[in-house]
Formats: structure tokens, sequence, C-alpha cells
């Protein structure tokens, strides 16, 4: 990732990093693909789309982890404050989210109380995606693509396989 680069924007000024409906739009009809479900890049473009868009967003949130101090390498040992994120402690913060994220379940899924116009627990899920982004993108993890692979592994499982009660 190279943290200098510029801001990238589509030819309707839209930030790369998200997607612009002209675009999709443009896009499904160069590529004659016919579906009336133009909000979901996803199901119109296939997994190629899915991969660029969640790439590019996951540069963005690793970036934003840098910039606020997450990955800081020069640490004062006297600082008990300071907390590299390596990977033990990355998925025990990970892990700590899904903790959060049940507590927010078990208290009546209240509205968030940084962003009230979701859930806490659509907050708390929210934060493991980021969290899962910052980690991959730090150790070069190629996460949409494995999520790709998973679910495509995943639709020709059997019915609960191995007889799993859930």
């Amino acid at each position: 990732m190279n943290d200098s680069k510029e801001l990238q924007m589509c030819e309707h000024g839209v930030d790369l990093m998200y997607v612009c409906d002209d675009c999709t739009r443009k896009y499904i009809q160069a590529k004659n693909i016919k579906s009336t479900k133009l909000r979901v890049g996803v199901e119109l473009v296939g997994d190629g789309y899915f991969k660029r868009g969640f790439r590019m967003f996951q540069e963005n949130v690793h970036k934003n982890a840098v910039d606020r101090g997450w990955h800081d390498d020069t640490v004062d040992p006297g600082d008990k404050r300071t907390l590299l994120l390596e990977d033990g402690t990355s998925l025990a913060l990970i892990h700590a989210v899904v903790s959060e994220a049940l507590v927010a379940l078990r208290r009546g899924n209240l509205p968030s109380e940084h962003i009230p116009e979701f859930s806490g627990v659509e907050e708390e899920i929210a934060d493991i995606v980021i969290r899962c982004m910052d980690m991959s993108a730090k150790r070069g993890y190629r996460l949409a693509e494995a999520i790709v692979a998973k679910h495509a592994f995943n639709k020709n499982r059997p019915y609960r396989h191995e007889n799993k009660l859930i």
C-alpha cells in the first residue's frame, strides 16, 4: 500500500473507494449484463467487483488505523498505554468486539451510542469487519479473495454438514 498516493476519482467525481451508481450502470451496459438489481454490484458484475471495492476500502481502513497511531513502530517501553497490534493482539481484540456485539444483543440491541442510525449489534459487527480489514491489510492477507473462495466452498456444502444442530 502506498500511503502517499492521491485520492482517485471516477469520471463523475466519486472517490473510487465508493461505488458510483453512474459508473456501475455504464459497466453493466458495456458488459450487456441483464439484471434489474442495479443497486447490488456483487450480483451485477460478479466477484471481481466485490473484491476490487473491498480491497480499496480495506486500504482506507488500514490507512486510518495507521494515521490514528495503532501501528506505530516506535514504542516507549515506559508507556503502558501503548499496545502494538500484533497478530495475537489483533485476534484478541476482534474477539473482544464479538463479545461486545453479544452484550449489545443481550441488552435489547438498542441504537448505537456512536452511530444512532444503526443498532448496537450492527455497530459492533462493523467494528469486527474493520478490525479484520486492518489486520489483513497490515499482513498482506487477501481477505476479499478469501471471502469469495470461502463463500463458493460453503455453497457446495451439504445441508447442515456433519449433522450439526446449529
